[in-house]
C-alpha cells in the first residue's frame, strides 16, 4: 500500500498480490475475515508522539468508536482503533458515523501493554455510513 497526499487529503493506494493499484477486498472475503461489522461513530481522537525521530511528530492516532449497531460478530459498545501514521490507516473524522469491518491484529508499533488491536482496512468496504447504503444492502442479502 502507498499513501497519496494532495493538499492535506490523504488516501491509501490499495495494491493486489501482483502490485496492481485499485485493489478492493471482495465483500465476502472481508466479511469472513472480520471479527465484527458495525455502524460506529468516531467520538474521540488521540494523536500519539511515540517516536521523537518522526518528522511529522505524530506516529499514530487512537480513535475511540462508539458502536451504534452491530451487524455481525461481537464487540464492546466502545472500542479503540490504533492507526499507525502510515498508508495502511483508515481515515476518520470526529462525530462522523462509519460502516466498519473490524479485524483484530497487533499492528507494528502497537503499545505492548494492550492485548490486541482493532483495525479497519482502507482497501475494503468500510466507509462513511452515508456512502455505504449499497454495501449494507449486499450484506443484508448474504447474511
Amino acid at each position: 500500500m502507498t499513501l497519496v497526499c494532495v493538499s492535506y487529503v490523504c488516501s491509501a493506494v490499495c495494491l493486489d498480490d501482483k502490485l496492481i493499484s485499485g485493489y478492493h477486498i471482495p465483500l465476502n472475503q472481508e466479511l469472513k475475515a472480520s471479527a465484527a461489522v458495525v455502524i460506529g461513530k468516531a467520538i474521540h481522537r488521540q494523536d500519539l508522539t511515540e517516536d521523537s525521530t518522526d518528522p511529522d511528530d505524530i506516529t499514530a492516532t487512537v480513535w475511540r468508536i462508539q458502536v451504534q449497531r452491530v451487524i455481525h460478530g461481537n464487540i464492546e459498545p466502545e472500542f479503540e482503533i490504533y492507526n499507525p501514521n502510515d498508508s495502511g490507516r483508515f481515515s476518520f473524522e470526529i462525530n462522523k458515523t462509519y460502516l466498519l469491518f473490524i479485524t483484530i491484529e497487533k499492528p507494528v508499533g502497537y503499545p505492548t501493554n494492550k492485548k490486541f488491536g482493532y483495525w479497519a482496512s482502507p482497501c475494503g468496504s468500510s466507509g462513511e455510513e452515508s456512502q455505504s447504503k449499497s454495501v449494507l444492502m449486499q450484506l443484508g442479502e448474504i447474511m
